[in-house]
């Protein structure tokens, strides 16, 4: 997937897994939890069923898409 930054005119190319999780963030606001267990497949089962690899992957994807502007912090998951 390929993804354009309009404020900072940057394109970037993201993985399956990381287009997955990005598609996933523009429909709703979520916390890492929320998009552990989307990406576990069972809404709720949070970090106790994700993979410790699995999380060190979504909290660097999760800080990446932020450093580059293609999310940004909700107060609705606060």
């Amino acid at each position: 997937m390929v993804v354009f930054h309009p404020p900072s005119g940057d394109t970037h190319l993201l993985n399956p897994f990381a287009a997955e999780v990005l598609q996933y963030l523009q429909k709703q606001p979520a916390d890492l939890d929320e998009i552990a267990a989307y990406v576990a497949g069972s809404e709720g089962s949070g970090h106790r069923d994700a993979d410790e690899d699995v999380l060190r992957q979504l909290e660097k994807l999760v800080s990446d898409f932020d450093q580059l502007g293609l999310i940004e912090p909700s107060h609705e998951t606060e």
